[in-house]
């Protein structure tokens, strides 16, 4: 992914800087910034420029030229180049990473370009804003800004700058999964690059067009795209294009079934990347190198290469590609028999597929957000109904995935019941509030009798099933506000919030075992349901949780002594 940022400094995305040559709006008419003048102004307007010709190659050095160059035509109250050198200094800063500074430095930009009456460095500092929010992926901000830069774009009729928005605009679409009008609009950048004359719009602008069609399955035209709009690159020195493009190529080509000349491209692709210093984000062909080893059998390579790939994308919390590299350790691993290693990745793909679909859900909802207003203000009542639709659907899916993601932190996922976690959760808030109340309240303990003869002679299924009712017994002769979660294994809890002493306790207790004590039919066998218990009291029985489950589970161990010794006397009796 490449970001359209900055005129004439960069086009960026995360972790990749490419050096522009001649991409501004307008032509520069003055003299070289390397030379001198006597007089101020012009010295200084030739600083800003030198600086906007470095934001890409060296943003540090950019922004320390800007500073100088704002606080000389300070110190001798020059005003024209202040608003450029607040510019400048603001895209270098994005760029570095520092966004709190860049967005202030921006916004004032933007104001100093609107009052000296430079609408073209006003919205500029617009779109750096748009980048700056990109960047954090706030995307109803930045979709909202790009869409200013292309309105002033079109009514000033500045192809590059209508470029520039239209690029940025197809981005925060490709990566919210829409990839048919992310290539429409890619596809209109190439061609507004064409039409100007600019080598570098138009090979930034095919390798968006090559990724959207890798991301549809179109190798064949990936791989046509990327050929041919490397060679541009090459013969124009643009090298960071020239790698992106390559790793396109040899994506494309493992798509194709031709691993060992993707192995080739791709291998070329993340040297280029650590050779480059700048193109550091090398997740992608990392990705794909580890795919194409595995294809060609080279398994060792590919572990090395996607265990780097996992560790990458982890730091750059790039969650799409994390679990995309994930997903392909997990068929590695189970390629080579190493069922358990297979296994964790599944389980770490499942997590990282449900957070990239309620990221992108949200990345979604907010872009939808702004069209919608947008939407309105153009009076497009029909369009406006429908993409509401879509916001609500998609808002409502949200809300469902995020209950869904508190469900599983705080259930049990066999019984359905709450789990050991949450349990002490509310054990340490009953316990604070009866400490400031004196109110008493009670914990019971449960532990299923001859639970592993049941595993052993019917197998798990029938023990999780036998779990499973025992939970439904238990949470549906709860006294109302009480609470029943699963332990672990075969242990339950209970947190009476109404027993006020040991004998309403075990009466509440004896309640319990009696619901669950009607045997489960598994099949033609039957299966025997009971248990023991015990009580605690607070605060008799502990001030802790700690306290209170210790004692809980002391108090059952007495109560199975007391009635294995009732059960020999009987026996003796008898």
């Amino acid at each position: 992914m490449v970001l359209y940022a900055a005129c004439p400094g960069s086009f960026r995305g995360p972790g990749v800087r490419a050096s522009l040559s001649g991409l501004c709006a307008k032509k520069r008419t003055m003299s070289s910034p390397t030379s001198t003048s006597t007089d101020p102004l012009t010295r200084l307007e030739q600083q800003n420029v030198r600086a906007e010709e470095l934001i890409a190659a060296n943003p540090r050095e950019a922004l320390a030229l800007a500073r100088s160059a704002f606080e000389e035509a300070q110190s001798l109250g020059i005003t024209a180049p202040l608003a450029t050198s607040l510019w400048v200094q603001g895209i270098a800063l994005g760029l570095l990473e520092q966004m709190d500074e860049s967005d202030a430095l921006l916004e004032e930009a933007q104001k100093l370009a609107a009052q000296a009456g430079q609408p073209d460095l006003q919205y500029r500092a617009i779109n750096g804003l748009g980048a700056n929010a990109h960047r954090r992926g706030h995307y109803g901000r930045a979709f909202s800004r790009y869409h200013s830069y292309l309105l002033y774009a079109r009514e000033y009729r500045d192809k590059v700058a209508e470029a520039r928005a239209l690029g940025n605009i197809g981005l925060l679409f490709q990566e919210m999964g829409e990839l048919e009008r992310s290539l429409e609009i890619a596809e209109q950048v190439l061609e507004l690059g064409r039409q100007l004359g600019r080598p570098l719009l138009c090979v930034v602008a095919a390798t968006n067009v090559a990724e959207a069609h890798l991301g549809r399955s179109a190798f064949a035209l990936a791989l046509g795209i990327s050929e041919s709009w490397r060679a541009q690159a090459r013969r124009h020195g643009l090298h960071v294009q020239e790698a992106l493009l390559l790793a396109q190529s040899g994506a494309a080509k493992l798509g194709l079934g031709q691993a060992h000349e993707a192995v080739a491209d791709l291998e070329a692709a993340v040297a280029a990347g650590r050779r480059l210093g700048d193109f550091h984000d090398i997740c992608v062909p990392l990705v794909s190198l580890g795919e194409a080893y595995h294809a060609a059998g080279r398994h060792a390579d590919a572990l090395g290469v996607l265990e780097e790939a996992v560790r990458r994308c982890a730091q750059a919390s790039s969650l799409a590609l994390q679990a995309r590299a994930s997903r392909s350790l997990m068929v590695l691993h189970q390629a080579l028999g190493q069922f358990e290693a297979a296994l964790g990745y599944a389980q770490t793909v499942l997590k990282l597929q449900e957070h990239v679909h309620v990221e992108r859900l949200s990345r979604r909802t907010e872009v939808l957000a702004v069209e919608f207003e947008i939407d309105q203000l153009r009076d497009l009542a029909e369009r406006g109904r429908q993409k509401m639709e879509v916001l609500q659907a998609s808002n409502a899916l949200l809300h469902r995935l995020q209950e869904n993601l508190q469900r599983e932190a705080t259930r049990d996922a066999l019984t359905g019941l709450y789990n050991r976690r949450h349990f002490l959760q509310r054990l340490a808030t009953a316990l604070e509030e009866s400490a400031e109340s004196g109110l008493r309240f009670a914990i019971a303990y449960l532990d299923l009798d001859r639970f592993k003869s049941v595993n052993d002679t019917y197998g798990h299924p029938a023990g999780d099933a036998l779990l499973a009712e025992v939970g439904r017994r238990l949470e549906a002769s709860l006294e109302p506000g009480d609470v029943v979660a699963r332990l672990g294994g075969d242990e339950f809890a209970v947190l009476m919030y109404e027993a006020k002493d040991s004998v309403a306790a075990r009466a509440g207790v004896e309640r319990l075992m009696v619901a669950i004590q009607e045997p489960l039919a598994w099949g033609a066998a039957v299966l025997e349901c009971s248990a023991s218990a015990g009580v605690a009291m607070f605060p008799e029985g502990g001030q802790s949780a700690a306290e209170l489950l210790h004692e809980a589970d002391a108090d059952m161990y007495r109560h199975k002594r007391r009635q294995s010794r009732a059960a020999r006397r009987k026996a003796r009796g008898g």
